[in-house]
């Protein structure tokens, strides 16, 4: 098993590409990045970042590229950006994982990346239902989480407003999010 080493280092030293790494994930949704930054803002970072430290066999320079956590990094960043980042600007947590080369390296960031699953809407809507069944109003619900309060209700009432036929298909994942959704709409016998 790898040796692992958790540490502290200043988001500024933290980097994304460089020496022939680039990161894996290419697409970036600015509303969800936002949402992120609100959550690390309110709730604090819950995962290190993954760190890849190395010499630029061109500059030889010391680099501590970022090999799981860049949608986290570019939180944080927005949070210093905006004066909020409480002590993350100095002292980000991140976890040093070895790689003797930039292929190795490759391979521990999308081991990181490929085994980083969302929870299913259909986990999401079940965890929020049983939020509110111990008392919290869907408005606070949708602020705790960073979403909106229309996006809640969407999945609550999904998860509400449908049969247990349609929602063991659904977290099956046999029924995309968008036809429980129409489903929802419907009377029981028609689902």
């Amino acid at each position: 098993m790898p040796t692992l080493k958790d540490t502290t280092l200043p988001h500024d030293k933290l980097q994304l590409d460089g020496a022939a790494f680039e990161n894996p994930r290419e697409r970036l949704d600015k509303r969800s990045l936002r949402e992120l930054a609100d959550s690390i803002d309110q709730h604090g970072l819950f995962k290190k970042l993954l760190v890849w430290q190395t010499t630029d066999p061109e500059t030889g320079e010391e680099l501590n590229l970022l090999i799981g956590g860049g949608r986290r990094w570019r939180a944080i960043g927005m949070l210093i950006d905006e004066g909020k980042a409480n002590g993350l600007a100095k002292k980000v947590p991140v976890r040093i994982v070895k790689a003797k080369t930039v292929q190795a390296a490759r391979v521990k960031a999308l081991v990181d990346n490929l085994h980083t699953e969302e929870m299913s809407s259909y986990e999401l809507a079940k965890s929020m239902q049983l939020l509110k069944d111990e008392g919290m109003q869907q408005k606070e619900i949708a602020k705790q989480v960073n979403k909106s309060a229309t996006w809640v209700s969407r999945k609550l009432k999904a998860f509400n407003k449908t049969t247990e036929f349609v929602r063991r298909a659904w977290r099956s994942g046999k029924l995309p999010d968008d036809d429980v959704e129409s489903l929802s709409k419907c009377e029981p016998a028609e689902q």
